[in-house]
């Protein structure tokens, strides 16, 4: 019994990874480091690793947003469709202006940049922005500038060009176009006008609405700046309520209408007013 007490002596308890939670190690061996205490060191180091990833990922994968307006510079008035450029040592990034001038890119911050904006009939623009680091907002005003070409010589059209053009049955009007037609009592009247393009007809005299390949005036839509316009005269129907003066171009599709204009059986008449400015 004495023997047996002292060997049980020469015994510690340790927690090894076993069922009971219990093993006995011999007396006076080296202890081994448990695998708790290392499995614990090893969680700490890729917890670090991970907090210092997620604190300079944002600085790496960080932009900033370059937008603005391009109008002209005589009349305030916006441009559509120009091309905007913006310029790196090793990379360029291009947006083109929405209907009302406006632009929006995004490019990594901390760089240098360079802008350029062109338009036909209009000198090109180019700004150094330098180092862009936030969200800036830069507007553009363009000058026209008379462009010399050499000579050209128009022979004929193509034959195939009324049914390979991206648009058909549509017919643009301008409003410097619109003032040349001559109108009743000089009063310029663009429902008047547009019954003098192929495929239109007026309803009748006194009236200003208009039927387009043999549909009914309540079968058209009439949009003013996006927003739908349910009566389109005025003083019995004599005048539009359009003002000549202040509109800036006329859009008819008298068939295959754009999805974004709805289901419209007759035509779609989209007119634009000017921008305006405070200058």
């Amino acid at each position: 019994m004495r023997i047996k007490a002292s060997m049980r002596r020469k015994y510690i308890n340790h927690a090894p990874n076993s069922g009971l939670g219990m093993a006995f190690v011999p007396h006076g061996a080296k202890h081994a480091a448990p695998s708790g205490v290392m499995g614990l060191q090893v969680m700490r180091q890729i917890t670090f690793i991970l907090a210092l990833w997620a604190f300079f990922q944002p600085a790496w994968g960080q932009t900033a947003t370059l937008s603005g307006t391009v109008s002209e510079a005589g009349t305030g008035e916006s441009v559509p469709s120009a091309m905007v450029l913006v310029q790196s040592s090793s990379k360029t990034w291009t947006a083109t202006t929405n209907p009302y001038g406006f632009y929006s890119l995004s490019v990594p911050s901390g760089k240098g940049y360079t802008l350029v904006v062109s338009m036909i009939g209009y000198a090109p623009f180019t700004l150094n922005l330098g180092a862009v680091s936030t969200n800036r907002k830069v507007d553009v005003a363009l000058r026209e500038e008379a462009t010399l070409l050499g000579e050209v010589e128009v022979v004929s059209e193509r034959l195939n060009s009324n049914v390979t053009t991206t648009e058909m049955s549509v017919s643009s009007l301008t409003a410097k176009e619109i003032k040349k037609v001559p109108q009743l009592l000089g009063e310029t009247d663009i429902i008047r006008t547009l019954t003098l393009l192929p495929g239109v007809s007026t309803v009748g005299e006194g009236a200003s609405g208009f039927n387009v390949r043999g549909g009914n005036a309540d079968q058209n839509l009439i949009l003013l700046d996006e927003a739908p316009v349910s009566n389109s005269s005025h003083l019995f129907g004599f005048f539009s309520i359009f003002n000549a003066d202040a509109v800036k171009d006329v859009k008819l599709y008298k068939g295959g209408m754009p999805a974004n204009y709805g289901g419209r059986l007759s035509s779609v008449l989209d007119v634009r007013q000017k921008e305006g400015n405070a200058q």
